[in-house]
């Protein structure tokens, strides 16, 4: 369920894909690195805290799907702010995870971004 609700359209989520994300959480520190990472987020959002990107310097692409439920798009526009020279992509029918919606489009764009630094 978790998997299908990352898609902004959840008919794009194929078995393989869901076969692969079971493998990737059964492998060795993957339920501690989980446990970490929601641990962390719980942590920056009791504190109102969002996380703060601008001690980033190199060239940023940030590419967002339009239908993430997870992340909220107003993030990024803060993200954007936060991070000096960065690029904002956004993506209407994708949701929290566009490369693997789209890979298409989002290549072609991460190409496109690479081409321009």
């Amino acid at each position: 369920m978790g998997v299908k609700n990352a898609y902004g359209e959840p008919a794009r989520s194929t078995k393989a894909n869901m076969d692969r994300y079971i493998h990737l959480s059964l492998r060795p520190g993957a339920k501690q690195a989980y446990a970490y990472t929601i641990a962390m987020l719980a942590e920056k959002n009791d504190r109102h805290a969002p996380l703060n990107f601008s001690s980033i310097t190199a060239p940023t692409l940030l590419m967002w799907g339009e239908k993430d439920i997870w992340v909220p798009a107003t993030l990024s526009e803060q993200w954007l702010a936060n991070i000096s020279g960065s690029t904002l992509i956004t993506y209407p029918d994708a949701g929290h995870v566009p490369m693997e919606e789209i890979p298409e489009k989002t290549l072609q764009d991460a190409l496109t971004f690479i081409d321009l630094k």
